[in-house]
């Protein structure tokens, strides 16, 4: 479904605050037991802006796979959305069970998998990628075994 929804994204869709989409992430997150912190901090970004629609899905994805690849019962995630005055910065860090860096160039492919705790269709991080195309956005990854993964994307506005 959100590959539908990306393919037929029209910028003239109603817009959504990106503040309220971090709150219902926030309330999710605590409802199921998992710790998020967040840090929202705009200057020039408009928290109305029709994009974020796009950044819903993108945010739905990685944090779905943020809990999924934890060890703990409760998911550690923190979330950062900031601006510089001509791009959108969002950090994604959890304190689930890494990815080896071999698998960096492939985890954004289409039915890819790169751990047993995966119990997806291997389709999340390339949702996420192909969303990222629609806003000419980037995302890169650093991550640790066994230890964090953290997701950087750039979105320029």
């Amino acid at each position: 479904y959100n590959l539908y929804e990306i393919s037929h994204y029209m910028e003239e869709e109603i817009p959504v605050s990106l503040s309220s989409i971090v709150e219902k992430y926030e309330a999710r997150l605590l409802e199921k037991g998992h710790i998020i912190k967040t840090v929202v901090n705009l200057k020039k970004y408009d928290d109305m802006d029709p994009r974020n629609n796009l950044i819903d899905i993108i945010l739905e994805n990685m944090i779905e796979n943020a809990v999924a690849f934890t060890e703990k019962k409760n998911a550690e995630i923190s979330l950062k959305i900031m601006d510089n005055g001509r791009e959108l910065n969002i950090q994604l860090e959890d304190k689930g069970i890494g990815i080896e860096d071999i698998f960096y160039d492939r985890i954004f492919n289409m039915y890819f998998r790169s751990s047993e705790l995966s119990q997806g269709n291997g389709l999340g991080l390339y949702v996420v990628k192909t969303a990222l195309g629609k806003l000419h956005g980037e995302i890169s990854v650093k991550s640790e075994k066994g230890r964090y993964t953290l997701f950087e994307i750039n979105i320029p506005f």
